[in-house]
């Protein structure tokens, strides 16, 4: 059985022993993510998820696994496009009972008492997996930037883009140095 998307995972209902494990289903309503000033909405909506829960001697461990698409505009050309996750994150409780380690900065900071926001712990894994930029696929041309065309479909009759005139001491000294070598 699934626990309400939209519902922090209720740790009470899972007492465990040290050395007991479970495995816990979800069905996560994940809100949008914006990227880049973009909106990107997760799919499929519900997202189904799988929650482990492991107690150890001294504390629990969580995965939290789950794949999807993220749905929102290519960075380059604009034209939507679907960015597939696959993501595989766990986090650690430390309980206390092993006062002479020093394991305070393993607290899983997505507890809050006994309730694991799986939903918020699910929205940063994915932006942390996501690559440094959204593209509709590798080899994206872009869009041109004089008169708009999408060089993927398509080339455009502009003359191509006129250079900075910040830039022009730069190209003056490369000209000079290239003619005196």
């Amino acid at each position: 059985m699934a626990d309400p998307p939209d519902q922090p995972l209720d740790l009470d209902a899972h007492v465990l022993s040290p050395g007991e494990a479970t495995q816990v289903p979800a069905s996560l309503a994940l809100p949008a993510v914006t990227l880049g000033g973009q909106e990107y909405m997760v799919a499929p909506a519900p997202t189904p998820a799988t929650i482990d829960i492991s107690v150890g001697t001294t504390g629990r461990t969580f995965r939290l696994r789950l794949e999807g698409e993220l749905v929102g505009v290519c960075w380059r050309c604009v034209t939507e496009t679907r960015t597939a996750f696959s993501m595989d994150s766990w986090e650690y409780q430390h309980d206390g009972r092993a006062p002479d380690q020093d394991e305070e900065g393993l607290d899983c900071a997505y507890l809050d008492a006994d309730l694991l926001d799986v939903a918020r712990w699910a929205q940063d894994a994915i932006i942390e997996g996501l690559p440094n930029t959204i593209v509709c696929r590798r080899d994206c041309a872009g869009i041109c930037s004089g008169c708009g065309t999408n060089l993927n479909t398509g080339t455009c009759s502009c003359e191509g883009p006129r250079p900075d005139p910040r830039w022009a001491g730069l190209a003056e000294l490369a000209d000079r140095l290239k003619d005196s070598s």
